[in-house]
């Protein structure tokens, strides 16, 4: 142990230079008897240190000793004496979300449920003070307050919290404080934070929350809290220290030092030494500081929340820490708690589990009396971390964490009485699923301020045809406890369902009724599943309509896996509605608009998009860019304002000439047209880089809307990596005008661009409640087999086979075809498009995140070197047997990208590709699955000695190695076309090619739901060369099932 170590030559150079010094033996004794209590910690554990001193980390003695201590911590830890005598609940939010309620852009599956376009207001500042208040009055109503992200500019988003924060008494405002960046602020915030009646007080101090604190030591954490009071200009603070838990190596002597939860995890051990290591670095923060902030989000490998982790581990050594006679009492300890994290792009570390992740947290508040509670986040959309209510979530959260605040505090709300029949149920369950994945159904009764009652509640599961494919036991609840019930289904059992819509029969002082009709229905696929959130509905908050009339009818087919149907809705609300839209899948492709803002329902228009991005290194391009067109004298441009609460500026003709960055961020421009001018209309983008590597030099390209025709896009990369796409639009990028109106009547074509698909009508009131209903299922075509066998993850089972219909699974095939530019299309549906050299948002037509950069794998960013060409578009060219190919220079970073639903997570796949290599004397990436940072699955490498496969997975074990390969000895050949088939069914994965297989036993899962690309990318090989492909690619196709067709 470090501190031993150190404390033991202290101890002797000590003693040597006092004696030497004539010093009293008397006194050196005392001291040394002293000694101990000037340690951080150091006066704790004196047996297990002892004990610790002579054993090896890691060795089987030191896991036994940290079994021990870990117990005496716990024991210790519980005994600890709260700083507040009820605990506070606290939100953080992000600032770019909380103040920017007035944005309606639909980049992602859910919402915020209060976004409001006339929250804007003229403001030298993008968040604004409305948007704020907005956020904090429904924070109230969770009996929370809220901790935000202070910059250095105390105007710029601090200003507006506090002002916001004058309309709430009991609101308390936190500022954060990022402290790697070591931001300092103005004087005035330091003043808000000292006197202001809704800061944070610990001892008297105001304080400040932060951000990673361990990646500092405590000694450089003294030194910025020291830069940080000459800030303050004699106002007093103190931080709370979040210990983000991956930098906690200070001082350590040990070599590789692995955070106790990655250790324990993966071992269920606990090493002693490293225990006393955190125990007294823990300290040494406490020390200087108000608290300790423990990390969220520990998952298990299915995804659950690991609550071992905390209860076995994170929460006695941190209450423990708090625990000692100088902190006990005197110290706030924080535990950040979370809903779930979900990230589309990236990780899916943490489920929701119905509503158990989030009970579960605040089960373990109230054991070890956490201080704070630290909502972690209130509006984090990218991560699905929201626990503020959206359409998807509305108010669910808002009942379980009041609840809990009011039962800790003693309280029993008014507020809760309600006048309903029905009792206050939860009702969860995922949003998409894929086949033999578990489906669960949870019901949670939340008390509504009512006496003890027992009421029972069947629950009946519905396909999309209304035929019942379960129907549960009769459960019992009490009104007045929190309590749930679930049921969990072999999905595969219901494998012809395309939805699964739940019923629920309600039984009542012997009284039944049911409720059907407004739920929300768990979408069921066949293998591919891109969504992993959950509905959390409470009845109270379904919208029921007092009449509606909601049909469906086919209108025509306007490109390959692509249907266009007539929506027609006629319905009374009992209040007012603020948004009517169409949802396919988990995705917004339809709003209503009743002041037709873009012109988007005029049968005689059509509406396109200009899309802009730009990837290379550095990831940003200054260019002045102007539209111009030929044959479109009817053309209509859009100039979206600053203020969202006033309808888009209709421009006739084209903007002038525009200056801006291309970069990940959303950058486009709308404009309309007849679609009469369509055949022979173009549009030119034309205009002037102004830095980059071609600082400058001109681009231009013509696109002809006829190309695009009724549907699709069409993109151009440059040489440096600018894009440019036109698209056929029929949803805007925001969300329209509050319709603010009882009824709904509207005829409408919409577009269907998954044939794997439901689209819903979901209506949302000005009270934050929430109809849906199914109207159109897209029809499969016809297979002239009747099944096949499907291979899918279970986290229960593991991989299991069954049999499904052969129309559920597609064959995604890519169309080789210069015709849409870079954009590779499949007639499995636009969820399949790929992207050659640029982002999946734009060949997909959704975000999943606030900008483009986690569309692409990090690799081809992040690789990529400064300054140069770096041109990551392969080239089309036409071969002399017909068709056409990609070639790829093997030098630039040519990469083709493709979306997480190339690859399910979940299901086993065939893969085949042809291709022509033109060199194999170097180690080159085929294919890769990659997330933001890292490999997330499969890899396909070609070396000298052959074809190597890599797999980076999940399995139920945790002890398992994440990352496999399989060195194959199939070998390709130089200069002639080949066909490579890689497949991998969950237990065993091969590649063949050219004449020869190799196969592997092998087990799991991807690590995550992630893009993917082909191509190579710029890290480097055994020779210390790119891993760059060179060659030609004329063919993709990939398969999600297993087997021969049985006829």
């Amino acid at each position: 142990m470090p501190e031993l170590h150190w404390a033991a030559g202290l101890i002797k150079n000590s003693i040597g230079m006092l004696s030497d010094m004539n010093f009293p033996i008397k006194k050196i004794i005392f001291l040394l008897l002293l000694f101990p209590l000037l340690l951080p910690g150091g006066e704790y554990f004196q047996k297990y240190r002892e004990k610790a001193a002579g054993l090896t980390v890691y060795s089987e003695e030191d896991f036994s000793l940290g079994a021990e201590l870990i117990a005496e911590m716990k024991k210790m830890g519980l005994k600890r004496k709260p700083f507040f005598a009820k605990p506070r609940f606290i939100m953080e939010v992000v600032s770019w979300r909380i103040g920017r309620l007035y944005e309606t852009s639909n980049f992602w599956y859910d919402r915020q449920l209060f976004t409001d376009r006339k929250l804007w207001v003229p403001s030298d500042s993008p968040f604004q003070e409305p948007s704020v208040a907005r956020g904090l009055g429904l924070m109230e109503k969770y009996r929370a307050g809220c901790t935000f992200f202070a910059g250095a500019s105390y105007n710029r988003n601090a200003r507006m919290f506090y002002q916001a924060a004058e309309k709430f008494p009991e609101m308390i405002v936190v500022p954060g404080l990022r402290v790697i960046a070591r931001v300092k602020p103005e004087k005035e915030l330091f003043r808000q934070v000292a006197e202001n009646p809704h800061s944070l007080k610990v001892a008297g101090k105001g304080v400040f929350f932060t951000y990673e604190c361990d990646h500092l030591s405590p000694e450089e954490l003294e030194k910025y809290l020291g830069e940080l009071k000459k800030c303050a200009d004699g106002y007093d603070f103190t931080i709370i220290p979040e210990m983000s838990g991956h930098y906690m190596k200070f001082g350590w002597k040990h070599g590789k030092l692995e955070w106790p939860t990655v250790l324990y995890q993966k071992t269920g051990k606990i090493s002693a030494i490293q225990l006393l290591h955190c125990f007294d670095l823990l300290t040494r923060y406490c020390r200087i500081s108000g608290g300790l902030d423990i990390p969220s989000y520990i998952g298990r490998r299915d995804q659950t929340l690991d609550v071992k982790v905390y209860d076995d581990l994170l929460l006695p050594l941190f209450s423990a820490v708090c625990a000692q006679d100088e902190f006990n009492g005197r110290k706030v300890l924080m535990l950040q708690v979370m809903h779930c994290y979900t990230s589309y792009h990236g990780s899916q570390s943490l489920q929701a589990d119905g509503t158990e992740t989030i009970r579960k947290y605040l089960e373990l508040c109230e054991k070890y009396k956490i201080d704070i509670p630290l909502g972690f986040e209130w509006d984090e959309l990218n991560e699905g971390t929201n626990l503020e209510p959206t359409v998807a979530r509305p108010m669910a959260l808002q009942k379980i964490i009041r609840y809990w605040m009011d039962k800790m505090h003693g309280i029993r709300s008014p507020e809760y009485r309600r006048d309903s029949w029905f009792p206050d149920l939860i009702v969860s369950q995922r949003r998409q699923i894929n086949l033999g994945t578990e489906f669960k159904i949870e019901l949670l009764n939340v008390p509504d301020g009512g006496e003890k009652e027992k009421y029972q509640v069947i629950i009946e599961l519905l396909d999309h045809a209304g035929n019942i494919v379960h129907e549960s036991e009769k459960f019992e609840f009490d009104r007045s406890r929190l309590m749930a019930h679930s049921v969990t289904l072999d999905s595969e059992k219901f494998a012809a369902a395309r939805l699964i819509r739940p019923k629920l029969k309600i039984i009542r002082n012997g009284e039944m009724r049911e409720f059907s009709g407004g739920l929300p229905f768990t979408v069921v696929r066949s293998a591919v599943c891109n969504d992993q959130t959950w509905f959390n509905t409470p009845l109270d908050n379904v919208l029921i309509p007092e009449k509606a009339v909601i049909k469906a009818e086919r209108a025509e087919d306007i490109f390959p896996g692509v249907v266009q149907f007539y929506a027609d809705v006629k319905a009374s609300f009992p209040e007012k509605i603020v948004s009517a839209e169409i949802v396919q899948n988990s995705n917004s492709i339809f709003a209503f608009d009743a002041q037709n803002e873009y012109l988007q329902h005029d049968p005689l228009r059509a509406l396109f998009r200009v899309n802009y991005r730009y990837l290379n290194n550095p990831l940003m391009l200054m260019i002045n860019a102007v539209l111009s067109g030929r044959n479109m004298p009817s053309v209509i441009s859009f100039a979206d304002g600053e203020n969202s609460g006033v309808s888009a500026k209709k421009i006739q003709g084209f903007p002038g000439e525009k200056k801006f960055t291309a970069d990940v961020w959303v950058k486009s421009q709308l404009f309309s047209v007849l679609t009469s001018e369509v055949p022979d209309a173009e549009i030119i983008v034309s205009g002037k880089r102004l830095s980059g590597v071609l600082n400058g030099k001109t681009f231009t390209h013509r696109f002809p809307l006829k190309d695009i025709g009724k549907y699709g896009i069409v993109s151009h990369v440059f040489a440096d990596g600018l894009v440019v796409s036109v698209e056929r639009l029929y949803r805007p990028t925001r969300l329209p005008m509050a319709l603010d109106n009882f009824d709904v009547d509207f005829r409408e074509k919409v577009v269907c661009d998954n044939p794997d698909s439901v689209c819903a009508l979901r209506v949302v009131s000005r009270n934050g409640k929430v109809w849906w209903i199914p109207v159109f299922l897209p029809e499969y075509k016809k297979s002239p087999c009747r099944s096949c066998t499907l291979n899918s993850w279970s986290d229960r089972r593991g991989m299991i086979s069954f049999s499904v219909p052969s129309e559920r699974v597609k064959e995604i095939e890519y169309n080789f075809t210069p015709l849409y530019g870079n954009i590779l299309t499949s007639d499995s549906g636009r969820d399949f498009w790929a992207h050659i050299g640029s982002y999946l948002s734009l060949s997909t037509g959704f975000e999943g995140t606030l900008g483009s950069r986690f569309t692409v794998p990090g690799c081809h960013i992040s690789t990529r070197k400064a300054n140069l060409l770096n041109t990551p578009s392969p080239a089309w060219i036409k071969l002399p047997e017909g068709g056409y190919a990609l070639s790829f220079d093997g030098k630039s970073g040519n990469f083709v990208a493709f979306p997480n639903s190339f690859i399910s997570q979940r299901s086993g796949f065939v893969m085949e590709f042809e291709i022509k290599p033109m060199e194999l004397a170097r180690e080159q990436i085929l294919f890769r699955q990659y997330g933001p940072s890292y490999q997330t699955g499969f890899g396909l490498v070609s070396r000298p000695q052959g074809l190597q496969i890599t797999f980076r997975r999940r399995t139920g074990n945790a002890a398992d190695p994440g990352e496999l390969s399989f060195d194959t000895g199939v070998k390709l050949a130089e200069n002639v076309w080949q066909k490579v088939i890689f497949s991998y069914d969950g237990k065993v994965v091969s590649i063949s090619a050219n004449g020869k297989t190799a196969a592997f036993h092998c087990s799991g899962i991807p690590l995550w739901m992630s893009v993917s690309s082909f191509g190579g990318d710029g890290s480097l090989g055994e020779n210390k060369l790119p891993r760059f492909f060179c060659g030609e690619l004329k063919s993709m196709k990939i398969t999600h099932y297993k087997g021969e067709n049985q006829l």
